[in-house]
């Protein structure tokens, strides 16, 4: 007994370390490749965009699942038809399901086009965070694919069309926006790299950097938000030698969007040769320009003109004039 005073004795006159969570993070986590922990913060891996997402600000609507994971401290899989599943994926239908591409919606950044995803993140506030630590994304024909190997990241033999790459990691704050449901961050994929399928695979994994505390995670189709208009208007002129004038037969005009029509229009015979292309917001980018008119033997057609659209940009005075074809 006397022995045990004196080891208590001499161990106690010792000064204590004392180690906090915060301390032992920064020692043995990584820095995240993508901080989203601040409001506003954004970044990107590998060509795709990740953005902390206001959903105050932005939307008041709720994710739409098409892949659910629930599996605690750590959790992984991917969204598909096939059953039974492979890891910690929701089993209601309604939230883990197959999705194609292009119910995924289009937007444009800096003149490139993506496919938009919402991730909703559910961490109580006494553990808001949460790292997202894999994300590869695969396009198929196939709603039913299945087979995820961890060793080679192909999914039913198919390789990722989108991998955010071994030791990459994105850093989640959910005490950042307060409303269930509603969404996180939104991660833009470019559109160039979700083509030769027609469905979109995605496996995500959470948790490895940072433990999942609280409930499921979520995937969804990025918010459509075309409610606001782009618009090019401007008047078609003919040059018939004694100088510009309304057209006298009718005209029709096409707008195009990376060579694929999206408006058409008819300019009326006898009219002011007025013309007026609405746009939806998701649509913004570079445009074409087109007419064609005949009036029997005489073909008139102008040269494409191209015009640089941003969101809810409104160009006028684009006057297009046309000269007698040979």
């Amino acid at each position: 007994m006397a022995l045990l005073t004196k080891f208590f004795r001499r161990t106690s006159s010792k000064p204590r370390t004392i180690l906090n969570l915060d301390r032992l993070e920064a020692r043995d986590v990584p820095a995240a490749t993508v901080d989203l922990s601040t409001v506003g913060s954004s970044g990107a891996i590998g060509g795709a965009l990740f953005r902390q997402y206001d959903a105050h600000a932005a939307h008041t609507g709720n994710v739409s699942s098409f892949l659910r994971l629930d599996g605690g401290g750590r959790e992984q899989g991917y969204n598909t038809d096939a059953r039974p599943l492979q890891f910690d994926e929701s089993r209601n239908r309604n939230f883990t399901h197959s999705i194609r591409v292009a119910d995924l919606p289009m937007v444009t950044i800096n003149n490139v086009q993506y496919r938009e995803l919402v991730l909703d993140v559910n961490e109580p506030n006494r553990h808001s965070q949460v790292s997202l630590d894999a994300l590869r994304l695969y396009v198929s024909n196939d709603p039913k694919l299945h087979g995820y190997n961890p060793r080679t990241g192909t999914l039913g033999g198919h390789n990722p069309s989108y991998d955010m790459g071994a030791h990459r990691w994105v850093k989640i704050d959910a005490g950042l926006n307060h409303e269930v449901g509603t969404g996180d961050v939104l991660v833009d994929i470019p559109a160039s790299a979700l083509t030769g399928g027609t469905y979109l695979t995605l496996y995500s994994k959470f948790g490895t950097h940072i433990e999942a505390g609280g409930a499921f995670e979520q995937w969804g189709p990025g918010f459509k938000t075309a409610t606001q208009t782009s618009s090019i208007s401007g008047y078609i002129l003919l040059d018939s030698g004694a100088g510009p004038m309304a057209p006298t037969f009718d005209t029709t005009v096409t707008l195009s969007f990376n060579g694929v029509v999206v408006q058409t229009i008819t300019v009326a015979a006898n009219s002011d040769g007025s013309y007026t292309f609405n746009i939806p917001l998701n649509q913004s980018g570079t445009y074409t320009l087109k007419a064609v008119m005949a009036d029997g033997s005489s073909l008139y057609q102008a040269s494409p003109l191209s015009v640089n659209l941003a969101s809810g940009d409104h160009l006028t005075g684009q006057n297009l004039t046309f000269f007698p074809n040979g």
